[in-house]
Order: structure tokens, then C-alpha cells, then sequence
């Protein structure tokens, strides 16, 4: 699972081509019978979601909302959903990528220009959550 975050924020680097370079190269290695793929892309102009090879939507408007880390759980949902069964000794990865704190953890600028650090004890709560069929929000 990639979580992409390639929107623009005043005062980071712009990382849309990026983006679009690394999403490149990972259509290049394709899911198969013993990789799955699957991409979160929170672009300027939108949000989709990738199985890589093999499909790509739009994410609904209720599904993109940072506050709390509610995207990324949507995200590990629809994964979870639409992945195929696991097998025993299957493992996942998630890699969080760019300007995620913003949607991963729902970390905002702040009003001197600066980023709060990621709460990285908020952030493995909510990934222990979710591995627990909760919210990243707490609520179960």
C-alpha cells in the first residue's frame, strides 16, 4: 500500500511530477500473482485510488477528509476490501509518501509557516487500530 500525498503546500516542495514519476515506475513492476499493488494519490486536481494494473477510481468526497488520519483508514479499508484473500505467510507494507502528515495523521501547517512533527505514537495507534477492524480515530 502506497499513501501518496502530492498536494501542493505553500512552502514545501512542489511534488506532483514526483508523483506521477514514481506511480510511473510502479505500473512498470505491476500487481501479479505474488505482488499487489495498491495507491492512494491526493493530487492538486483530485484523489484516486490505483489497484496498479489492473483498475482506478475517483475516491469519494467523504473518504478524503485528513482530520484524524480518516483518509489513510478509508484507504486501508478499501484495500482490505478489495485485495484478494490472503494466503498464510502473506505479508503487507504500507509506505507513507510526501506530504502525507497532512492525510495520513491530519497534521496542518501552522501559523508561523511550519509543520508540526508527526505524531508518530498517534500515528502506530491508529495502524494498531486498524489492524484490530477499528477507526483510526479510536472508535471502534
Amino acid at each position: 500500500m502506497v499513501f501518496m500525498a502530492a498536494e501542493t503546500v505553500e512552502g514545501f516542495a512542489p511534488l506532483g511530477q514526483m508523483a506521477i514519476d514514481d506511480l510511473a515506475e510502479l505500473k512498470k513492476v505491476s500487481s501479479n500473482a505474488f505482488l499487489d499493488i495498491f495507491v492512494q494519490l491526493h493530487e492538486d486536481n483530485g484523489v484516486r485510488r490505483i489497484h496498479v494494473g489492473r483498475s482506478e477510481s475517483t475516491v469519494p468526497p467523504g473518504e478524503r477528509t485528513h482530520e484524524r488520519g480518516q483518509a489513510l483508514t478509508y484507504f486501508v479499508r478499501w484495500v482490505r476490501r478489495v485485495a484478494p484473500k490472503p494466503r498464510a505467510g502473506d505479508r503487507s507494507m504500507l509506505v507513507v509518501w510526501g506530504h502525507s502528515y497532512r492525510f495520513a495523521v491530519g497534521q496542518t501547517p501552522t501559523p508561523g509557516g511550519g509543520i508540526d512533527a508527526l505524531d508518530f505514537a498517534q500515528f502506530t495507534d491508529a495502524l494498531r487500530r486498524l489492524q484490530k477492524g477499528g477507526n483510526s480515530d479510536g472508535n471502534s
